[in-house]
């Protein structure tokens, strides 16, 4: 009878668990004081390479076929417009605590972000979109907010040996200085 009990508590707390986990309730988008809907560009909660959550350096994989038949009629209109993305970064944990995709059109400049395969975030490929692209993770991150609206980020990366640093800082997103050291 007791061994009973004790796995009808366990079913019923996998059960809320599960639930907890299957249901966001947070808010997909801010809103304006008149109740209008604003895109918030989703930052990752972990950027750098620490090995505790991030082991690879590759935040972007190159886009190398058809997406997947199973898109939500945000990407499906997306798609219709631009084509197949040219990169598509890996799943994310956003500072929010979203889980977010994001997809990259180089050669148009934009980037869409999708969480639970809902459009976002619309905006330009900035320059911090395309340093990842091109180096992935760095090894650390400093971010620092400089007014309300502006956080910089620094990005240090380093190689195997630590014999070449490159230092790139962002402020929202645009390059403001960069050092390649050998």
């Amino acid at each position: 009878m007791i061994q009973r009990g004790a796995m009808g508590i366990g079913i019923g707390l996998v059960a809320i668990v599960l639930v907890g986990c299957a249901f966001n309730t947070r808010p997909m988008f801010d809103y304006k004081e008149d109740g209008e809907q604003v895109q918030v560009k989703r930052i990752a909660k972990h950027q750098s390479i620490d090995y505790f959550h991030r082991w690879r350096r590759t935040a972007y994989v190159k886009n190398t076929g058809e997406l997947h038949w199973l898109l939500s009629q945000d990407q499906k209109e997306i798609t219709a417009e631009y084509g197949q993305p040219d990169y598509l970064r890996r799943t994310f944990r956003s500072i929010r605590g979203d889980l977010v995709k994001e997809w990259a059109y180089v050669a148009q400049g934009k980037m869409f972000q999708f969480v639970r395969r809902q459009l976002v975030y619309e905006g330009e490929l900035t320059d911090l979109e395309k340093t990842l692209i091109q180096y992935g993770y760095p090894n650390f991150v400093f971010a620092e907010q400089l007014e309300p609206d502006i956080t910089r980020l620094t990005f240090i990366y380093k190689s195997i040996f630590g014999l070449r640093r490159q230092v790139f800082s962002f402020a929202d997103g645009h390059l403001c200085y960069s050092q390649d050291t050998l």
